[in-house]
């Protein structure tokens, strides 16, 4: 039987290294051994013997890296190939190497006065991956690499950051002697997803989205429309919302069905791979699979990791060729190279028979190369018409609103805690730029010149001065903020120098429930999960769920929904669209009102629906998880209302759209103010999340049911803000005129909402956007609300620190060795 037809039902791997799977179709064992090299002599070819391979859902002894590994050696022989003469492989590299430099030499370096978009100048490039930079080295290699390898399949694994996905799929487009479409089959997180959407669809390509399952399906999320300004789009590209639904996240794409697809047939010459997020069984998959696999571009190799192990194996790899890395300038022969490893270290290989092809004449080639249309042609090319944002950068923020909250004191030396690697992380030229305006205290205010605070005498109290946006934020904040208790201290500590437990319970909602039953809350072990996908993907209700005696769960998405049900058969799963006309059928599966968790993750009128179980149904759970739109930060109090267009299908794309959900402030009113006792308190802030617990539930758990300062909340946490850059949100929260900015982002968000729901829904699609519950005309002068002021909250959680000359000014609990008395320091 073929290994494909195979439904595997059981799965064992016996003591001689043998693993055994059986199907319900067949009446029949199917024995598999975990050396390839013993199967290679019974003529399996490698395409079928990974297909047999992983049908079997990954059995077989390379369920782990350490197996992966083991198993790859097995296939050593398989693997290799016949190697190409040295002055070929050198000729190649130093191909490479001045192609890389003769691209788009028009376009200025980085601090360097631009000269305009890339088309201008004849620059082949696209424009949306040189908008903010001219692109690295490894960026330009790789696109020349793409362009000149005839290739007509390729493969990204994670790689959309730094604008390699595109510059691949850009490259493969760009041969002048191209006459079909290339295809580019990318996986990435979730999100990234819609970014790369936005950026294959500017450089004219067809673009497929689509949900594997843990099951070999997948479903099709978004096609973008034929017809644009080509009549064949050079590239068709195949993304793969690689965590969306498949238990334990990315690691498990091997299931799926598209892993197989993309190797079949000619499959996969190009293989580029971000090697932070790419796990060993993924390069397992596409090493063994993709048989005209020629060409791999490892980005960001870091020691002890899968990525290291595999270019070292390739290196050692007969016929496999190392043509450029990150520690020199050409290439070499066959060994591993001496890029070194870590963030930014990359190496480029090549198969012996990719290396022997002729290259083309480099100048005549690049002046046939068609350059990147600019202005209305590349918006002309966009599906529907529909202009592509600018990508100067993510058009969201993962990270700190308040930059002052990246800077940490350890050991007397001044750092960043930030991850640049994260998704809608800013660069460190982004932070060193938004720090130097939020966190640096003017010159003349340098204590003792080179201001070396550790090193002060002991003397009279010496006064610092505070960031220039203290006494604006602080003003809106006594006159807006919901409430007033601290944010900083306790089980709400965002540090984890003071033993902060808060970031673990978003992770993890058991970890709150073990605190519930010690502060003697009554737990009956019942949630409610709304917007559930497969309840694995980044879902704090896992471990709570795995444990719980049932629950109740509501997911749209057949395939998640059906895969929600197979990891959680306890569970009540309804796989229905979540309408006004099917919350009573919902709010009748809940057995009792007074549960342990409510989690809403809708991205449509998520408040509405948590005030209509409240009010309408009375339901009081112990805590409600919301997924709350950070993008308004407060006091701007944001919310979609019901309507029936979000009701249907529409195209929401998340992180790139901002008009959804509800924001902090307007779900801290609503739970804190407006609903009828028993009310709601903020516990914390977390990414895109905010976790409210009932006030009694408060008492005893933190001692006091008074509500925290969500203003501070906001600043001192790591957030997920969509559909916004981070400039823009800081202007929005440290800014002075909120009149102007209530106008700016009515505009955008009606302007977002004909995007979303269409052209006659997006005008008649009604939201609330106020300052405090008011509108504009109950404002104050100037759009502000005048209120004492009053720094000692505030001004008591900033601190000075030196370094190098500099007074920079960040949060206390980050800089340790310091004894702060509000505004002044000993």
């Amino acid at each position: 039987s073929s290994a494909q037809a195979l439904e595997v039902v059981g799965i064992w791997v016996t003591t001689n290294g043998f693993a055994m799977a059986f199907s319900k179709h067949a009446k029949e064992f199917t024995w598999v051994w975990a050396g390839l090299v013993w199967l290679a002599t019974c003529n399996v070819h490698r395409g079928d013997l990974f297909d047999a391979r992983f049908a079997a859902g990954g059995a077989g002894g390379c369920s782990t890296n350490h197996d992966c590994q083991d198993y790859l050696e097995n296939a050593r022989e398989t693997l290799q190939s016949a190697a190409a003469a040295p002055q070929d492989v050198q000729f190649y590299a130093a191909w490479l190497d001045a192609c890389s430099r003769k691209v788009c030499a028009c376009i200025p370096e980085e601090g360097e006065e631009s000269l305009g978009e890339s088309g201008e100048c004849g620059c082949p490039l696209p424009n949306l991956a040189i908008a903010s930079r001219k692109p690295s080295h490894f960026g330009l290699l790789l696109w020349c690499a793409a362009a000149a390898s005839r290739a007509d399949q390729a493969a990204a694994l994670f790689s959309h950051a730094d604008d390699l996905a595109l510059l691949l799929a850009h490259g493969l487009s760009a041969s002048p002697a191209r006459g079909t479409s290339a295809v580019l089959w990318s996986w990435e997180e979730p999100l990234r997803v819609s970014s790369a959407i936005r950026e294959l669809q500017g450089i004219g390509a067809d673009v497929k989205v689509m949900t594997p399952s843990s099951g070999g399906g997948r479903a099709v999320r978004f096609e973008s429309p034929t017809g644009q300004s080509h009549k064949r789009p050079r590239v068709r590209a195949h993304i793969m919302d690689a965590a969306a639904a498949l238990p334990g996240g990315h690691g498990d794409l091997l299931q799926a069905a598209a892993v197989r697809e993309s190797c079949s047939g000619r499959g996969v010459e190009f293989l580029l791979l971000d090697a932070m997020q790419t796990s060993m069984l993924e390069i397992a998959a596409v090493l063994l699979g993709c048989i005209s696999l020629r060409w791999i571009a490892v980005h960001n190799i870091k020691a002890g990791t899968p990525s290291s192990w595999m270019v070292s194996f390739l290196g050692s790899l007969r016929g496999w060729h190392l043509l450029a890395d990150s520690g020199s300038s050409g290439g070499g022969g066959g060994g591993s190279g001496g890029g070194g490893v870590g963030r930014g270290v990359w190496q480029l290989f090549a198969r012996g028979d990719a290396v022997r092809e002729p290259t083309p004449q480099l100048d005549k080639w690049l002046a046939a190369v068609p350059a990147e249309p600019s202005g209305a042609a590349r918006d002309a090319a966009v599906a529907g018409g529909r202009v592509v944002r600018s990508l100067e950068r993510e058009t969201y923020l993962s990270g700190f609103v308040n930059p002052c909250r990246y800077l940490e004191m350890n050991s007397g030396r001044l750092g960043l805690n930030h991850f640049p690697e994260y998704p809608g992380s800013e660069s460190y030229e982004e932070l060193e730029e938004a720090m130097s305006h939020f966190c640096t205290v003017p010159s003349s205010a340098l204590l003792r010149g080179r201001c070396l605070v550790s090193s002060l005498e002991p003397g009279p109290e010496l006064q610092w001065w505070m960031p220039w946006w203290l006494s604006d934020l602080d003003g809106r904040r006594l006159a807006h903020r919901i409430g007033s208790a601290d944010c900083y201290s306790g089980l709400r500590s965002p540090s984890r120098k003071t033993g902060a437990t808060s970031a673990e319970v978003f992770s993890d909602f058991s970890i709150l429930a073990n605190l519930f039953i010690q502060a003697k809350v009554n737990v009956m072990g019942f949630f409610v999960n709304l917007g559930a996908a497969d309840g694995i993907w980044s879902d704090p209700l896992i471990e709570f769920t795995k444990r719980s005696p049932g629950g109740v769960a509501v997911e749209l998405d057949p395939v998640r929904c059906e895969a929600y049900r197979k990891n959680f058969p306890r569970v009540d799963v309804l796989c229905m669209r979540l309408t006004m006309e099917s919350l009573p059928l919902i709010a009748a599966a809940v057995p009792s009102g007074g549960y342990d968790v409510l989690k809403v993750d809708l991205d449509s009128y998520d408040c509405f629906v948590i005030w209509e179980l409240l009010n309408r149904f009375g339901h009081r759970p112990n805590s409600i998880i919301l997924e709350v739109n950070l993008a308004f930060p407060p006091p701007f109090e944001f919310a979609m209302e019901h309507d029936p267009a979000w009701d249907s299908p529409h195209n929401l794309e998340l992180p790139g759209h901002m008009a959804h959900g509800c924001s902090l402030s307007y779900a801290a009113r609503m739970l804190t103010r407006r609903l009828e006792a028993p009310r709601y308190v903020l516990f914390q802030v977390s990414k895109t999340d905010a976790l409210f617990l009932r006030e009694d539930v408060a008492a005893r758990l933190l001692g006091s049911s008074v509500a925290p300062d969500e203003f501070e909340c906001y600043q001192s946490n790591l957030i997920e803000a969509h559909g916004v850059v981070p400039t823009r949100l800081r202007r929005w929260f440290f800014g002075q005129d909120v009149r102007s900015t209530l106008a700016e982002m009515r505009n955008l968000v009606r302007e977002e909402l004909g995007e979303i729901l269409g052209d006659e829904a997006g005008v008649r699609a009604r939201f609330q956007l106020t300052v405090g519950g008011r509108a504009d005309e109950e404002l104050g002068a100037g759009g502000e609300d005048q209120a004492p002021m009053d720094f000692k909250s505030t001004a008591a959680t900033m601190a000075p620190v030196c370094e190098d000359g500099r007074l920079y000014v960040g949060f206390v609990d980050a800089m340790e060795g310091f004894e702060w008395r509000g505004t002044k320091k000993k």
